[in-house]
């Protein structure tokens, strides 16, 4: 198949910190397992993260995962996709309105119990009770 005949996931990230890239990188690895490309833009504020929104639109990527830095914003982003048919997937904030397909969360709490147990069976801390 042509590079220009795989579908593209247009990827939104916040910044370039390791928890954004690694999600990118997860994004890409699974989209490279169905034969799809992956874009990838950041931003540091909300006028870069509609900018590169509206670029991944117009470039017309088959999906859109988004990291919003506004998610009232991305929302406006995603109802604009959802218009031209592109779906969209949010990531940690979930955008308001009914303009995402799906939401992915993090469970924060969760990931430091797991990281805290890991560690104290280790012995690599103690735990104070």
């Amino acid at each position: 198949m042509a590079e220009r005949d795989k579908p593209t996931i247009g990827c939104f990230i916040y910044n370039r910190s390791t928890f954004w890239n690694m999600l990118a990188h997860g994004v890409s690895t699974c989209a490279a397992e169905y034969g799809a490309t992956i874009e990838v833009l950041s931003a540091q504020n909300v006028d870069g993260q509609d900018r590169a929104l509206a670029q991944l639109i117009h470039q017309g990527v088959s999906a859109l995962v988004v990291g919003a830095i506004d998610p009232i914003r991305a929302a406006r982003s995603a109802e604009l996709a959802a218009r031209v048919g592109i779906p969209t997937i949010a990531v940690v904030a979930e955008l308001p309105g009914t303009a995402a397909r799906a939401n992915v969360r993090v469970d924060d709490i969760g990931g430091a119990q797991h990281a805290a147990e890991h560690l104290a069976h280790a012995n690599a801390v103690a735990i104070r009770r």
